[in-house]
C-alpha cells in the first residue's frame, strides 16, 4: 500500500506544481520546488483532532521471572506479523521471537553467533516484501531473511564502506554503518558515526553522512541528507567521554517498505526520501520548543548516576555538573512509520509523567489526528486501528503492549 501512496504523492505535487496554495487544517501552504513536494505551516498547526484509544492495552507480554519466552531485557522491535502474530526483537538474547493474538509463545529463532540466522549484534528487525521478516547484525554488516513464520530463508553480507569522508578538525568519521532500517526490497539506510580523538570539551553538533546500501546494485551510496546529533564532549573524563547531550537535538528515522521520513528536531522539520534516497517531499509544521525545567536536569542527572557502577557514581555526579543542559527540548521526539503516514512524538520524552501526544501527519503533510500515549510506553510499530509499543515500569523491565486506536474524533 505504501508503493501506491508514493504514486499518489507524485499526483499531488504535480497539483502543486501548478501555483501556492493554502489548503486544510493549520493553515498548510503547499508548493512545488523542483519536482519535491513542500508544505509549510506558517502558523501553528491549530486544533488537531484526537483519535480515541482504549485505556488498557488488549494485549502485555512481559515478566519479571518465569518463561524466557516472555523475559525482555532490551527490545529492538516489536510489530505486527501476518495472521495477527507479533513480533518481538530480543537485544540481550539475539532472538527474534513470534507470539499468537493472545501472547501465547509460538517460535523462537536466532540467538548469539555467526552462522546462518545467529547474531552477533541484534539491531534493527523490521519487515521486508513479501511479508519476510529482516534482521540486521549490526557487527557483521549482514541482513537475514526470514519467512513470514520464522524460517531462516537467506543472508547477504553488506560490504564495508571503502569511502574516505573529509571529518572536521580533531575527528574521526567511522566506517561501520549503523541501521536505521530496510526498504522492502532489502537496501538498507544507515548512518555513520563521530570519534572524537582530539576535540576540546563542549557542546558539538558535526555532520554525519547518511548512507544507502542499494540492494540490487550492491554498492554503498553517500545521500544528500547528512544528519547532526548533538554531543557533549569531555576527553579528560573517566566517565562520561563523548555523551549525548541531554535534551540535545537527536535525528530521528523511521523506514518503510518504499519510503524513509527523517525528523531534525528544529524548524526543517520532516524530509521524506524513497528507496533510492532522492528527497520527495518537505513538511515543515511548527511544532513547539518544550522548555526544560531544574527539576527535569536533576531528574535526569539522577537518573544517570543511578544506573552507574557504584565505584563511578561520585565521579559522574560531579561531572554532570559541567554539562550544558539546553533550555528547550527538540521539535519532536521519536518516529514510527505506517501505512502511507508517519507518527511523531510531539515533546521528546514525553511530559514529566512519561505521558505523551502524538501527531499523525500523511506522505502529503496532512495532520490526521493525534493520539494520547500512556506513561512511558514507547510507540515501535503503527497500523490503521492499532499501535504496538514497549512499556517500562519503575524497576525498568520492558513489556510488549498493544493498544487499539480509533480514528473517530473524541
Amino acid at each position: 500500500m505504501q508503493t501506491a501512496y508514493i504514486g499518489a504523492l507524485s499526483v499531488a505535487m504535480l497539483v502543486a506544481a501548478c501555483t501556492d496554495h493554502e489548503r486544510g487544517a493549520g493553515e498548510q501552504v503547499v508548493r512545488d520546488s523542483s519536482a519535491v513536494l513542500v508544505v509549510d505551516y506558517p502558523q501553528s498547526l491549530g486544533t488537531v483532532p484526537t483519535w480515541s484509544r482504549r485505556s488498557d492495552p488488549t494485549l502485555m507480554l512481559g515478566e519479571v521471572s518465569g518463561r524466557d519466552e516472555v523475559l525482555f531485557t532490551r527490545v529492538v522491535a516489536a510489530f505486527g506479523g501476518v495472521d495477527g502474530t507479533l513480533v518481538v526483537a530480543e537485544g540481550q538474547s539475539r532472538q527474534i521471537r513470534w507470539f499468537d493474538g493472545t501472547g501465547g509463545p509460538l517460535r523462537a529463532v536466532g540467538g548469539p553467533g555467526d552462522g546462518p540466522g545467529e547474531f552477533q549484534r541484534l539491531s534493527w528487525v523490521g519487515r521486508l516484501t513479501g511479508d519476510t521478516i529482516g534482521a540486521w547484525d549490526g557487527v557483521g554488516r549482514r541482513l537475514s531473511i526470514f519467512s513470514p513464520t520464522g524460517d531462516f530463508l537467506a543472508s547477504h553480507t553488506v560490504g564495508a564502506i571503502e569511502e574516505v569522508f573529509d571529518s572536521p578538525a580533531g575527528t574521526l568519521i567511522g566506517t561501520q554503518p549503523q541501521a536505521l532500517g530496510a526498504f522492502a526490497d532489502g537496501s538498507v539506510l544507515a548512518n555513520l558515526v563521530v570519534v572524537y580523538p582530539e576535540v576540546p570539551a563542549g557542546v558539538r553538533r558535526d555532520v554525519v553522512p547518511l548512507m544507502l546500501w542499494d540492494g540490487p546494485a550492491r554498492e554503498w551510496r553517500r545521500l544528500d541528507a547528512p544528519i547532526t546529533a548533538e554531543f557533549f564532549i569531555d576527553p579528560a573524563s573517566q566517565v562520561l567521554g563523548a555523551l549525548p547531550l541531554p535534551f540535545g537535538i537527536r535525528i530521528r528515522v523511521a523506514v518503510a517498505d518504499e519510503w524513509a521520513v527523517i525528523g531534525w528536531g528544529d524548524e526543517r522539520g520532516f524530509t521524506i526520501i524513497d528507496r533510492r534516497g532522492d528527497t520527495r517531499a518537505v513538511i515543515r509544521p511548527r511544532l513547539g520548543r518544550v522548555p526544560v525545567t531544574r527539576d527535569e536536569v536533576e531528574l535526569d542527572r539522577r537518573t544517570r548516576v543511578d544506573a552507574a557502577a557504584p565505584e563511578d557514581r561520585d565521579q559522574l555526579r560531579e561531572a554532570l555538573q559541567a554539562v550544558p543542559y539546553p533550555e528547550v527540548r527538540p521539535a519532536h521526539g521519536r518516529i514510527v512509520a505506517g501505512d502511507g503516514e508517519f507518527w511523531v512524538e510531539e515533546t521528546d520524552g514525553g511530559d514529566s509523567n512519561g505521558n505523551s501526544r502524538w501527531l499523525v501527519f500523511s506522505l502529503s503533510g496532512d495532520v490526521l489526528g493525534s493520539v494520547e500515549v500512556p506513561n512511558r510506553v514507547r510507540i515501535t510499530d503503527v497500523t490503521f486501528d492499532h499501535f504496538v509499543g514497549v512499556a517500562t515500569d519503575d524497576l525498568g523491565v520492558p513489556r510488549v503492549v498493544r493498544f487499539e486506536v480509533r480514528r473517530d474524533v473524541r
